[in-house]
This record gives structure tokens, C-alpha cells and sequence, in this order.
């Protein structure tokens, strides 16, 4: 069985000595101490290489293992105080709630900014590529001008989405490093950095009265996790600093001194702070961060407190309303706002707690590790070597644990646990052969375990034991809870939780009982899939029905609510059928799987949509075509729409059952003229179902905003919001 390797042993591994022959071993085919040393010296310069080297297929596994020191480090030491001069302004749930849905008018930007005056700088990870009315950015662009301390965020990518002039993007310029020297060893040679064929930039009315620019784009790691923070990306042969360290540049007036080599970055020089080859900075995370709602800011008048604790600070405004969706799996969270990311990269430079890697340290454990392995394995007593070894373990986590909390050194132990794994396999399995009979033996005991149809079908493809992701095609259901924030006012954290076990427990078993498997929850939402890890036959459909069970649920459940007096609950749901990557995110002992693509963001973006149509569900066009035909029956066709962040357009579903078939027809009418253009005619169509149906009052007022814009109708809506 592929990655599976199970060791017995009923003694020690050494036959007991002659009592004739003192110099020999019995039966012993062992081989010699040479053989042993040089084994052991080839697998040190395997695991030392893969360290090294950064091997592909080893990083997400080694990863997984190097986070648990921020778990750690959070169960056994106390929370790092939180530097004083830097916060976040979140444009949150709350904020969302009270000014309305994103994104907001230049106006209340400029209100907001205009709160924010006596800050020490004002980083804004937010861009305004697009203009709104002049009068509204002319608004917008004064404030920032009369400020004098905003930093604007910018996007780099590989393709383009807009296209900018090339006056607009020379200004960009003056946002660059300029204290950058290339080490004479390059030569003709390539930079390895990254580097970006394309910028979505702000208008330049804006960028003219900022006082500087930055980029806010941030790179995964290898499994998909926001573990780093660029220190720079090139564009059009420009070295361009990420939005953290340019609002330090700015505030602290200090430069940041580059030199550039074959390592891409070979030095970087910045508030007293010294990072050798590498183009990242390894983020040291905080148990919590400093930061204040865009909606209490709005609100304070001049003397309130808050805007008293925001003087002298770098502030990061960014958005963290989940909906919004401009989050990041990280380490210490599934979900974490892009702009927290900023914040940690800021802190870390103001505090000190900047993390650097050292290869020699990195080889000095391998070392510790090859000699304490071999002299382990000199002991004659089994039960003591293998409580030794796993004493190593723990000594190895040890040493990394301290180096992280104390020295701010990030050792990557996992390589050392590796070595120790084969070392110990190796030494202590020198004179064990399998048999048939011992398989046997092996094949029973797992069996205890696991149900004989799992083990069968792991030995029939062992890569369900393997870390890393394949791309297939699932349905992904996200569902969220509508008004939580209202809903949980007036509740203790007990309470609260109790509330969302109550509301999600029977949505899971609709989920499970449907062979769906549940990948998160997240606040007051949840994400599911069908058909992995497993296969699952019309997986659309088996979705679909967990879809209805959960609605059928929420409907008992809200019966009971409010027989006791209880406010009703309401769920949004977005389902989507497409190719996606899935696999195991975790590690090779906890089978973690998510999945990650265009088709669980188009789930989520269809679900936000909800709330804008008025429904329970939205069902994507790739999900529609695959259902039941009794399924499709109760279902009609809203839009069709493009999503935020997505070019291409979907016809979106939604249930017809309180409709009778002359509705249906109606409202199928009134989707036709409306896809033609005939805004006029569709609306008059829909205001006829308006009393029946959000769906058709919701269509109806948009084709009288539709019927007032020049622009061409490409035959969809598009959502620029998320």
C-alpha cells in the first residue's frame, strides 16, 4: 500500500548473542556498520537536498507541519502585545449593514478619509480603476489631495482587464524603490523575480492628489495557503513595494536599500530589519489585530475617543465583510481578510518580530538529528529506542517552538521529522523481512480499523492517502445566514454558539445524507461539496436534494422559533457544478480536503446574489442541465448575469413552485425581451408578477435602470460587486 508502512516487532531487533560465540550475532543479517553509516549518510543528503531545494511535491505536507508552531505558540505562551502605531479600519458586516452594500459612493469615502485626517498615513487596499459621477470623484480626489497622507493600492497581473494610457501609468514611477544596486556576479543574467505584464492603476485624478501608491497584490504558497508578503514585484522595470512596507516608508521617512542578485533579492535593508535572499517576507502572525469599524468611524463626531485612539497611526483600510469575499486561507485562519495580511507585514517590521530562515541552521538540526538517530539505534533495549525516538521528536519541535517564539527564527523542522522517519524505519527495520503471512497479519489489523469497502478501495488507488489536489468536476453548495448580526444581538458567546449549532447541525445532515462532505464553516456560513474526495453518481442532483432538505429543515426549525416568540431565520444558498481542484490541504493522517477554482467562486459570488434577487437559492446553468427532469420542473430562469471577478455569463435559476404555469410563462416572457434589450416591454412584463414574486420585482426595477443607460447590452447583467 502506497505512503502506508506499518512496523512490528515482537523483541528487539537484535538476535541475542551466542553463548558460544560472544563476537557474532546468531542468524544475523545485518548489514555492517559501514553499510549502516553509508545508508544513513545518503538518506541525510536526500532529506538535506529536498530542504534545500524546496521540492515540489514535499512543500505541502512540510508546510502544514511548519504551521503548527503559530498553534503552538498561541495554546502555551501568552498573546504578543500588538504595536501601538499601526490599525486596520474594516469595512465590515456592520459597516455594510448600516451604509449599504459595496461598493459604497466616492462621497462616503471621502467622508470616511476625511475622519482620518490627523492619521499618520492613510493605506488604503482598495482601488479606484473606475470612474462614478465626475462631481462624486472630484469629491473624493479633493479630500485625498487636502489630506496629504493617503496611499493608494494598486493591483499587478499577468492579463489585463482594463487598459490604462501611458501617461496614467508613468505616474506609477514615483511610487517605486529607488535605492537599488544589482550585484556585479549578475551580469546579463535574469532577475528571479516576479514580474507582471499588466497594472489596474487608479484614476488619475486620483493618484494625483494621493501622496503615494502601492501594491497590494500577495502570492500562496505552493498549497494554496497566504503564508508570505512580497517585499516587490517588477513592472515595466520598476521595482514596486507592497502597500505595508510603503506606508512605513513614508511614515518612518526611511528608505528600504536593495541589492538585487541571482537570488532575486539578495539583501533587503529596512528599519534595522536585514532579510537575505529571499523576495518574501515569512509573516509572523498575531492571535488578534488592532482594528476599528468603518461604521463607528462614519459615525464619531470630532472629540469622540476613537478618533482620538486613530492620531499618529498607520491605518490600512480594507474590507472584511465575508460576503464581500476578500479573504485569504492562512495558517492561523480559513478566512482572513486580504487586509489584515498588510497589517501583520507592518507590524512585524515596527515590533521586531520579523521571521528569517537560515539554511545552516536548517542543516546543523538535519546533523543533530543523523547522530542522535544512530546512537539512539546502538541501544539494545527496543521499548527505550522508541521511546528515545519519539523523545527526538519532541526535542526537534522544541527547538523550532523556542527559535520561533524567541529568536524569531523559522526552522523547518518537518524536513527533520522526515529524516527521523527514515532513519528510524531503516535501523530499526535492517533485519525485518516482510512475509506473506506477516501482510496478512497487517492487512487484518487495519482492517479492525476501517471498513473492509475503505480498505479495499484504498488499496485499489492509494492516492486517496496522498497530500496534493487533482482537478474534476464537483457541485458546491455555500449557504449563509441572513441578518446574523441582528440575530445574535442581546446573546453571550455560549448562547451564540448554541444558536448556530441549533441552525447548522440539521444542515449538515442534509449535507452527509446526500454522500456530500461538509469543507467549512465560516461565521455564520458553510461550504460543501459533492463528489470528493469520493465519486459520487448525479452529484448535481444529490446536491439539489440536500439543497431542499436543508430549506425543509429551516422551515421546522423557524415553526418552532416561533411558537416561542423567536425571531425567524433566513438562509441564503448558491449552488454550482464545474471543474475545480480538489485535495487534501491538511496533513497525510487527517484527511483534509477542500477544493479551490472558478466553481466554488462562482457558488459563493451566486449565493451573496440572493440578497439582490430577493430568493432562497440561486442554481447556476451548470447545475440546472445536469438535474431531474422533475427537479428542473421546479425550478425558472431569473438572469442572466456575470459575476464579479468573472467574464463569463450564466443563466441563474431559482424555485417557480409559488408560481402558478401562466406565471411561469409570463415571467419566461419577460426574461426574453429582457435578454433582447426591450427593457421597456420585460419591465412592464415583471411589474404584473411584482406582488407575487421578489424575483420579478427585483428585474422589474432594474430594466428601468437599464432603460436609462447608453451603454451596449451585451445580453447578461454584470455584478461588479462581490
Amino acid at each position: 500500500m502506497s505512503g502506508l508502512f506499518v512496523i512490528c516487532h515482537t523483541g528487539n531487533i537484535y538476535p541475542h548473542k551466542s553463548q558460544t560465540d560472544g563476537q557474532h550475532m546468531e542468524g544475523s543479517t545485518l548489514p555492517s556498520h559501514f553499510y549502516r553509516y553509508l545508508i544513513s549518510l545518503l538518506l541525510f543528503a536526500l532529506v538535506a537536498s529536498s530542504q534545500l531545494q524546496s521540492w515540489s511535491f514535499s512543500q505541502p505536507l512540510s508546510l502544514a507541519i511548519e504551521d503548527s508552531k503559530f498553534t503552538l505558540r498561541e495554546i502555551l505562551f501568552e498573546p504578543r502585545p500588538l504595536p501601538e502605531d499601526v490599525a486596520i479600519i474594516e469595512i465590515d458586516e456592520s459597516s455594510i449593514n448600516q451604509y449599504g452594500r459595496w461598493p459604497w459612493s466616492r462621497e462616503r469615502m471621502a467622508d470616511l478619509l476625511a475622519k482620518l485626517a490627523e492619521a499618520d498615513q492613510v493605506v488604503l487596499d482598495i482601488v479606484f480603476s473606475e470612474s462614478s459621477e465626475p462631481q462624486s470623484d472630484l469629491t473624493l480626489s479633493r479630500q485625498m489631495a487636502e489630506q496629504g497622507n493617503i496611499i493608494l493600492g494598486f493591483f499587478l497581473r499577468q492579463q489585463a482587464s482594463q487598459t490604462f494610457q501611458p501617461d496614467e501609468l508613468w505616474q506609477l514611477s514615483d511610487c517605486a524603490y529607488f535605492d537599488i544596486s544589482v550585484a556585479a556576479e549578475v551580469g546579463n543574467q535574469a532577475i528571479p523575480l516576479q514580474e507582471f505584464d499588466h497594472a489596474e492603476i487608479n484614476l488619475a485624478i486620483f493618484q494625483q492628489a494621493a501622496k503615494s501608491c502601492a501594491v497590494f497584490s500577495t502570492m500562496p504558497d505552493a498549497d494554496g495557503l497566504f503564508r508570505k508578503y512580497p517585499l516587490g514585484y517588477l513592472y515595466q522595470d520598476q521595482l514596486y513595494p507592497p502597500l505595508a512596507i510603503q506606508g512605513l516608508r513614508i511614515s518612518k521617512q526611511q528608505e528600504a536599500n536593495i541589492i538585487l542578485g541571482s537570488h532575486g533579492i539578495d539583501e533587503f535593508n529596512f528599519l534595522n530589519q536585514s532579510i537575505s535572499k529571499q523576495n518574501y517576507l515569512p509573516l509572523n502572525f498575531y492571535n488578534n489585530v488592532k482594528s476599528f469599524s468603518a461604521a463607528d468611524i462614519l459615525n464619531a463626531t470630532p472629540g469622540d475617543a476613537i478618533l482620538a485612539q486613530l492620531k499618529n497611526k498607520i491605518l490600512f483600510i480594507g474590507l472584511t465583510e465575508l460576503g464581500i469575499y476578500d479573504m485569504r486561507p492562512t495558517p492561523v485562519d480559513p478566512v482572513t481578510p486580504g487586509v489584515y495580511l498588510h497589517y501583520t507585514a507592518a507590524a512585524n517590521f515596527i515590533d521586531g518580530s520579523v521571521l528569517h530562515d537560515s539554511d545552516m541552521a536548517d542543516t546543523a538540526l538535519l546533523v543533530l538529528v543523523l547522530i542522535l538517530c544512530l546512537l539512539i539505534a546502538s541501544l539494545q533495549h527496543q521499548a527505550l529506542r522508541l521511546f528515545l525516538y519519539a523523545a527526538l521528536f519532541v526535542l526537534i519541535l522544541s527547538i523550532a517552538l523556542g527559535s520561533f517564539v524567541f529568536l524569531h527564527l523559522w526552522l523547518h523542522e518537518a524536513h527533520s521529522y522526515l529524516l527521523i522517519l527514515l532513519l528510524m524505519v531503516f535501523l530499526e527495520a535492517q533485519n525485518f523481512l516482510y512475509t506473506s503471512r506477516e501482510a496478512a497479519k497487517i492487512r487484518g489489523a487495519f482492517s479492525s480499523y476501517v471498513s473492509p469497502a475503505l480498505v479495499r478501495r484504498i488499496s485499489e488507488d492509494p492516492s486517496h492517502l496522498q497530500l496534493g489536489g487533482s482537478e474534476k468536476q464537483i457541485t458546491v453548495l455555500f449557504a449563509d445566514l441572513r441578518g446574523f448580526t441582528t440575530l445574535s444581538e442581546g446573546l453571550t458567546p455560549t448562547e451564540l454558539v448554541s444558536l448556530l449549532n441549533e441552525i447548522f447541525e440539521p444542515m449538515t445532515n442534509a449535507v452527509i445524507a446526500h454522500e456530500g462532505m461538509l469543507d467549512k464553516y465560516m461565521g455564520d456560513a458553510m461550504m460543501a461539496i459533492f463528489n470528493a474526495p469520493l465519486d459520487i453518481k448525479y452529484h448535481p442532483r444529490q446536491a439539489f436534494y440536500a439543497l431542499r432538505d436543508m430549506q425543509a429543515s429551516l422551515k421546522d426549525l423557524n415553526n418552532e422559533r416561533l411558537n416561542k416568540g423567536q425571531q425567524e431565520i433566513h438562509l441564503g444558498i448558491g449552488l454550482n457544478t464545474g471543474m475545480a481542484v480538489v485535495g487534501n490541504m491538511g496533513s497525510s493522517i487527517r484527511f483534509s480536503y477542500t477544493a479551490l477554482g472558478d466553481a466554488v467562486n462562482l457558488a459563493s459570488r451566486l449565493e451573496s446574489l440572493t440578497k439582490s434577487y430577493g430568493c432562497d437559492f440561486l442554481l447556476s446553468d451548470e447545475s440546472y442541465q445536469l438535474l431531474s427532469e422533475q427537479q428542473q420542473q421546479s425550478l425558472h430562469c431569473i438572469d442572466r448575469v456575470a459575476v464579479s471577478g468573472r467574464n463569463q455569463a450564466t443563466k441563474i435559476y431559482t424555485c417557480s413552485e409559488h408560481l402558478n404555469q401562466q406565471q411561469k410563462e409570463t415571467f419566461a416572457l419577460a426574461l426574453k425581451e429582457y435578454l433582447a434589450g426591450n427593457f421597456n416591454q420585460a419591465r412592464e412584463i415583471w411589474s404584473s408578477l411584482a406582488e407575487l414574486d421578489a424575483c420579478a420585482a427585483t428585474m422589474a426595477q432594474r430594466c428601468l435602470l437599464l432603460a436609462q443607460q447608453s451603454e451596449s447590452w451585451p445580453g447578461f447583467y454584470r455584478f461588479d460587486h462581490k
